[in-house]
């Protein structure tokens, strides 16, 4: 064995160091697009799950108000931008688009039901016991997405009324 066949030439060196720099920098890449992608999907899991609990409130109560399927009267506000819900005669909520703040907001609470609400059409035909609305939300982001629901929801009696 030669005494020149002990190590590595210094061009071999920087040729194994710029390969190894290439697949550092292609890993980051592909983790830092990884970690954008899962915050995208985790923003779009969250709004679907927001407005299919709004739309199930709207639809069928919660807890404390009874829903469309529970009312004795229904209402379209604004042109069919909102939704007055009676339940007898002293009980009786709305439902708000604002279409300025792309909010929705329940009359008894100040706080937004649901956010980045780009649509919200009701439409009560007075001589149908049917109700049916639509609600889209678009996600904050650069693709700026829209997540759409339309609910058809039967009312126990049939008092309803449009303006």
């Amino acid at each position: 064995m030669d005494n020149h066949d002990q190590g590595y030439t210094l061009v071999e060196i920087i040729a194994v160091t710029a390969i190894v720099g290439i697949l550092i920098g292609v890993a980051l890449i592909m983790v830092t697009n990884g970690l954008g992608y899962a915050t995208y999907a985790h923003s779009w899991f969250n709004a679907q799950t927001k407005m299919t609990r709004v739309i199930n409130q709207i639809a069928f109560g919660s807890a404390s108000l009874p829903g469309i399927a529970g009312a004795t009267d229904v209402e379209e506000l604004n042109s069919g931008k909102g939704l007055h819900i009676y339940f007898g005669a002293a009980e009786q909520v709305s439902y708000i688009w604002d279409d300025v703040n792309r909010v929705l907001r329940l009359s008894t609470n100040p706080e937004p039901l649901l956010d980045n609400v780009t649509l919200f059409e009701v439409s009560a035909p007075a001589d149908s016991n049917m109700v049916e609305f639509t609600i889209e939300v678009t996600l904050p982001s650069p693709r700026n997405r829209v997540l759409s629901s339309t609910r058809q929801v039967l009312i126990r009696n049939k008092m309803v009324t449009g303006l």
